[in-house]
C-alpha cells in the first residue's frame, strides 16, 4: 500500500487538491488526514533561524548597515509571514520579489534609496498581511476573531476538522 506524503498545515489549497488527485490515481493509496491546526507557531528550527539571524545582524551591522538591515528584515518577515499571519506562498513570493527587486536596485545603481526601499517594504507588508486577513483560508493568529468560518472552510477543502479544536 502506498502512503503519499503528508502535507505540512499550511492551507495551500492547490497542494492539497493535487496530493488528493494523485492519491486518489493511485492503487491503494491513502492519504493522512491533514490537522487543523491554525493560530500562532513556533518550533525548535524557527528559533534556530531567528538566532541565527539575529548573529548575522549583530556580526554584519558593524560593516555595512544596508545589508544587515536586509538579513533583519527578512529573518523578521519569515517569522512574520510563517508564523503569525502564516500568509499564503503566493503572498509570500510576491513580497519576496518586490524586496530583492528593491534590494538589487540599491544595491546597483544606489536607487532608490535606504528609505524609500524600507518604506515600500513596510508597505508591501502590510498590503499582503491585510490580503491574507481577507482571505477565507486565514489561518493565523487571531484566527477565531478576523476568520471565524475557518474551520468551515477547512471541512470544505480537507474534510472533518481534527486537531486543534475550533
Amino acid at each position: 500500500m502506498h502512503v503519499a506524503k503528508v502535507l505540512p498545515c499550511t492551507l495551500y489549497t492547490n497542494q492539497a487538491r493535487i496530493c488528493k488527485r494523485n492519491c486518489n490515481a493511485n492503487d491503494g493509496a491513502v492519504m493522512k488526514q491533514m490537522l487543523f491546526k491554525p493560530g500562532f507557531r513556533i518550533d525548535v528550527k524557527d528559533v534556530i533561524v531567528i538566532l541565527l539571524g539575529i548573529t548575522g545582524v549583530w556580526f554584519v551591522e558593524p560593516i555595512d548597515g544596508f545589508l544587515a538591515s536586509v538579513i533583519g528584515l527578512t529573518v523578521g518577515h519569515f517569522f512574520l509571514f510563517c508564523n503569525v499571519f502564516r500568509l499564503a506562498r503566493r503572498l509570500e513570493l510576491g513580497w519576496t520579489t518586490i524586496f530583492i527587486g528593491l534590494c538589487i536596485c540599491q544595491i546597483t545603481m544606489g536607487q532608490p534609496g535606504v528609505t524609500v526601499t524600507l518604506i515600500c517594504t513596510l508597505v508591501t507588508t502590510g498590503i499582503v498581511i491585510a490580503s491574507q486577513l481577507r482571505s477565507p483560508a486565514y489561518h493565523g493568529i487571531g484566527w477565531q476573531r478576523i476568520n471565524p468560518k475557518l474551520p468551515d472552510w477547512w471541512k470544505t477543502q480537507f474534510g472533518p476538522v481534527e486537531g486543534r479544536s475550533p
